[in-house]
């Protein structure tokens, strides 16, 4: 993989915007989202209550959320939660 990756994805409506972020990061890691904290050192709890995360962002269309989140290998991501049901993902590193 490249040093910097790229993705944009739609999650269906009831699914929590926390669990839409371990799919996207495992979707760049090419990993089984179950997997990740184990390959790749992404607990995303570590960096942000997941609960707070989803009732933040769940039903709130004019919001966007920002984390920034550094991971053990020096990789970075920046998720960008855009309306109810749209993420963007970066990594870099």
């Amino acid at each position: 993989m490249s040093d910097d990756a790229k993705i944009t994805c739609a999650y269906e409506a009831g699914t929590p915007p926390s669990l839409a972020i371990v799919r996207a990061i495992a979707a760049l890691e090419n990993t089984d989202p179950t997997a990740l904290p184990a390959e790749c050192g992404v607990q995303l709890s570590d960096h942000i209550d997941p609960e707070a995360l989803d009732r933040l962002t769940t039903d709130a269309s004019d919001v966007v959320v920002t984390i920034e989140l550094g991971l053990h290998d020096e990789s970075h991501y920046t998720v960008q939660i855009r309306d109810s049901e749209r993420l963007i993902v970066t990594k870099a590193g």
